[in-house]
């Protein structure tokens, strides 16, 4: 049955030699049977004649199919394979699992790397269900039904869900932009790191592009939104002192919210004042910056501040509580806390021109910057980002 058994296995008989072997990836058992027949009568007759002339291990070389990979082992091994304390490539790993998993419904022991897996019909199936999955307001953290991709799956099976929406711009196309990139890296530089496993091609999947449009650019938080913010700031510092700190950090340096969950004890340095200076390391073949912070952010770091990190254990959960905090109080859209990056850079864009900017905010160039919201100077000037966002 073809959701219990992924391939044909076919058992030789030949002069005298019995085997079983796996029909491989290329012959899965919904595609029926006429073209195992074709391949399996064709290694018969080449090994009978191999055999005769003494080449057997030439011919089996050339129609030995490939052996299945299941996706479980290809990420057990591109992760044992990557460079250490390169936490992007695991990002890589994750994502192309989500796109499997979304796919099929299966784990990723019961799924097959196979063309027919990552093929532009089932890439293009799952675009459709990423953006009814945001239509359905499911992107939103605790909002989706534990069924959720069952659903969409079933719907789609159904003919119910609609085609690729290309001309709304919508925030679920950027997930499907990242999500496509980072699954298509953990295959690059002809598998780099997967050593020994033998693969199909891929062809369709690593050539796979989706016209949608994604939001750019720098957002504005609202208003309203964030005069309810600094009226919970006090609040959220005595309740939730790492959450604020987060905000905070991300807020004063402009940095990537992933960045300032990483930062190590040793990013911050007190001044004699009380005040600090926090560094933030190169990103993405970025510049180095440091940033000044006032006393109060330096106060609660020291004050949950572990050995190792800024913002103390468990920074991703601190990182979706402050995305969780922000909801609450009526910021929508994804990835929330970026918009004090956002907001930050725009001021030193406008304040002291896009060269401080795009070295403010970890780019190489200036072409992010002018698209969007410094590479002079290394230490960027003392800006309260409070004050300037409300006068």
């Amino acid at each position: 049955m073809p959701e219990f058994q992924p391939n044909w296995l076919v058992r030789f008989h030949v002069g005298g030699q019995s085997w079983e072997v796996s029909a491989g990836p290329l012959y899965p058992v919904r595609d029926g049977l006429v073209a195992v027949k074709v391949w399996a009568e064709t290694v018969m007759r080449t090994k009978l004649e191999a055999m005769r002339c003494g080449k057997v291990e030439q011919m089996e070389a050339v129609v030995r199919p490939a052996r299945l990979v299941m996706l479980s082992e290809l990420l057990r091994v591109y992760l044992g394979n990557v460079p250490p304390n390169k936490p992007d490539y695991g990002k890589n790993a994750a994502r192309l699992r989500m796109i499997c998993e979304e796919i099929t419904g299966l784990s990723a022991d019961e799924i097959a790397v196979t063309e027919k897996l990552l093929s532009a019909v089932q890439l293009r199936n799952w675009v459709r269900m990423r953006q009814e999955h945001f239509r359905r307001g499911w992107s939103v953290r605790g909002a989706a039904p534990e069924d959720a991709w069952s659903v969409l799956r079933a719907e789609l099976k159904a003919g119910r869900l609609p085609g690729i929406d290309k001309t709304e711009i919508m925030e679920c196309n950027t997930t499907v932009h990242s999500y496509l990139r980072c699954a298509k890296a953990v295959f690059a530089n002809s598998g780099e790191y997967l050593p020994g496993l033998v693969l199909p091609v891929l062809r369709e999947f690593m050539s796979f592009k989706i016209d949608v449009e994604a939001p750019e650019g720098h957002r504005e938080i609202p208003p309203e939104v964030l005069a309810a913010i600094l009226a919970a700031i006090p609040r959220l510092k005595v309740e939730a002192p790492k959450v604020w700190l987060f905000n905070e950090l991300v807020a004063w340096t402009g940095a990537r919210p992933i960045t300032v969950q990483r930062l190590d004890r040793s990013a911050l340095v007190t001044n004699e004042d009380g005040s600090g200076m926090v560094t933030v390391p190169v990103t993405k073949r970025g510049d180095q910056a440091r940033w000044p912070v006032p006393a109060e952010v330096v106060t609660v770091a020291l004050a949950v501040a572990t050995a190792d990190k800024l913002i103390g254990a468990n920074g991703e959960m601190t990182y979706r509580a402050s995305n969780d905090w922000l909801t609450g109080l009526g910021l929508t859209g994804t990835k929330k806390i970026s918009i004090y990056r956002h907001a930050r850079l725009q001021q030193v864009r406008e304040h002291f021109g896009v060269e401080m900017a795009a070295a403010a905010g970890g780019h190489k160039t200036t072409a992010m910057v002018e698209r969007k919201y410094t590479k002079a100077r290394e230490v960027m000037p003392m800006l309260d980002p409070w004050a300037l966002r409300t006068g």
